[in-house]
């Protein structure tokens, strides 16, 4: 399997179609984050969005998968997990607190 592309700014429209297709097409959709090399502010302002969708829409949306060393030195500089965030099942828990889903 191949790497995909950052969660960032420069390909937030790719993985905010992917996302939210992924709610579309399930009441409970598993967004798999181990394979995305890395995060910025932007990628974390959509998981937040895609959380809220999936809210609006009377869906759940989890976020699976160990994350990637970049990916977790992107939501610990940015503030939203400690270190101890390994997975995407915890960033899960994290988003959800900060957008009260």
């Amino acid at each position: 399997m191949s790497e995909r592309n950052s969660l960032t700014i420069e390909n937030i429209a790719e993985y905010k179609s992917e996302f939210l297709a992924a709610i579309a097409g399930s009441k409970t959709a598993v967004i798999d984050l181990a394979e995305i090399p890395s995060v910025d502010a932007a990628g974390m302002q959509l998981l937040g969005a895609v959380a809220a969708e999936a809210g609006l829409v009377k869906h759940d949306v989890r976020f699976s998968g160990t994350l990637s060393e970049g990916f977790l030195r992107g939501v610990v500089i940015a503030g939203l997990v400690d270190d101890s965030c390994l997975t995407g099942e915890d960033l899960d828990s994290a988003v959800k607190a900060v957008i009260k889903v």
